[in-house]
């Protein structure tokens, strides 16, 4: 289970770099090509990965069993 919640992490926080170096995120390319103001999704993106950073070590400190 601890491999799962790890690997699923990982994806996760992988697809959020991608989409906030390329300027998609959750705004879209379409916004940022229209205002031509890639830095909002770029925020969208920096958000999501705190959050998602947030989550991982949460799960960590959930699943951790002390010895």
């Amino acid at each position: 289970m601890k491999k799962a919640i790890v690997v699923f992490s990982l994806v996760l926080l992988g697809s959020v770099i991608v989409l906030s170096l390329s300027g998609g995120g959750i705004t879209g390319q379409a916004l940022s090509l229209v205002t031509g103001n890639w830095t909002d999704s770029l925020q969208v993106g920096v958000v999501l990965l705190a959050a998602i950073g947030i989550l991982g070590i949460t799960l960590l400190n959930l699943t951790h069993k002390d010895e």
